[in-house]
């Protein structure tokens, strides 16, 4: 996994922000890290998530990554795939993006006000149903925050995420 290195002192940070490739979602100052969603979306009108089936997987902020790595490299999407766009993209410069778990959505629609083409709706997460592969996560950002399974060939919209930390 590719961290970029954040110079704390030189410059606030805070949720909101322009940094590294997108606006800071989440930022722990124990810990020294953080969490940019990309500002530039990916389409108006979503991608489908992926192929059907199961992968490795991690609840809990810090393991979108991983997810998306382990359903990349176990599931072989289409190019025309939110997580085909996530795992290969370039935003703003940086390659190291995926999309978000569960937990990491849930930042990305406490920041939502900070995103331009915000308008409602759900994103998919680097999650699945365990007890029904062809169903994957969507966080639905209704004002309850609760993530719902959604069929992987259904259209959402997708906001790859990367990690930051700092010195």
């Amino acid at each position: 996994m590719l961290i970029q290195p954040l110079a704390y002192n030189t410059q606030k940070l805070k949720v909101g922000i322009f940094y590294q490739g997108g606006i800071i979602v989440y930022v722990d100052t124990v810990a020294r890290q953080g969490l940019i969603a990309y500002n530039g979306g990916y389409t108006t009108d979503g991608l489908a998530w992926g192929p059907n089936g199961s992968f490795t997987q991690t609840s809990g902020y810090g393991f979108g990554y991983v997810n998306t790595e382990n359903a990349y490299n176990t599931l072989s999407p289409a190019a025309n795939t939110a997580l085909y766009t996530a795992w290969n993209g370039t935003f703003n410069g940086y390659s190291d993006w995926f999309l978000p778990n569960r937990a990491e959505a849930t930042y990305v629609y406490q920041a939502r006000t900070y995103f331009s083409f915000w308008d409602g709706g759900s994103i998919w997460c680097s999650e699945w149903s365990v007890g029904n592969p062809a169903s994957a996560f969507a966080q639905f950002f209704d004002g309850t925050q609760v993530a719902q399974t959604r069929s992987e060939t259904s259209n959402r919209r997708s906001i790859a995420c990367r990690y930051i930390t700092f010195t």
